[in-house]
């Protein structure tokens, strides 16, 4: 299903038609196509105004446990704002958990609104410190793990408290995506 600006909204015409012109505007200038949007294919959004992409998580390869070995699974967080504006230092977490919380917990309650935590507890953490804004981490599945059994990862970023367009993030803190891995035996 598509849907404008202007249907989305539910403020007066001539406030609809403002807004729907200025996100027109604004799309055009970074070169999008001015009209709906279809959040499946016009991935990934970008998530400050001073066009950063949100922090990405992926792990590879798949995580395989036998009676004699287990795989080392990478761990790539991507898109990690500097620590400091303009001082080149990019600073993070990833965490393993056991659990999972699959609706997400808000974090406002600490300061960063608008990011949820997807892991239920911080039963592994590696942190995470260098120079560019790609970082990785690895983890050695133990031998003999159960088939089946499920590990969860998110990765954090930190940064200056409120140094976000507007004094965002009081925290100074942003999150990925969370990535569920399911143990296999071959």
């Amino acid at each position: 299903m598509r849907a404008t600006i202007c249907e989305l909204s539910t403020a007066a015409h001539d406030v609809r038609h403002f807004r729907s012109a200025s996100v027109a505007a604004h799309a055009r200038s970074l070169g999008l196509a001015a009209g709906s949007l279809v959040l499946a294919t016009d991935l990934p959004l970008l998530t400050q105004t001073t066009n950063s992409p949100a922090l990405v998580l992926a792990a590879s390869p798949a995580p395989v446990s036998t009676g004699v070995l287990g795989t080392v699974v990478t761990y790539t967080t991507s898109n990690i704002p500097e620590f400091a504006p303009g001082s080149g230092i990019y600073v993070g977490m990833n965490v393993l958990s056991l659990g999972q919380a699959a609706l997400g917990v808000d974090l406002v309650v600490i300061g960063a609104g608008g990011c949820k935590a997807y892991i239920s507890s911080l039963d592994f953490t590696q942190t995470m410190v260098g120079a560019t804004s790609t970082q990785t981490v690895s983890f050695t599945v133990p031998t003999s793990i159960t088939a089946g059994f499920e590990l969860y990862s998110q990765s954090v970023a930190l940064m200056l408290p409120f140094s976000l367009p507007n004094g965002q993030n009081a925290f100074g803190l942003t999150v990925s995506n969370g990535v569920r891995q399911r143990i296999d035996s071959f």
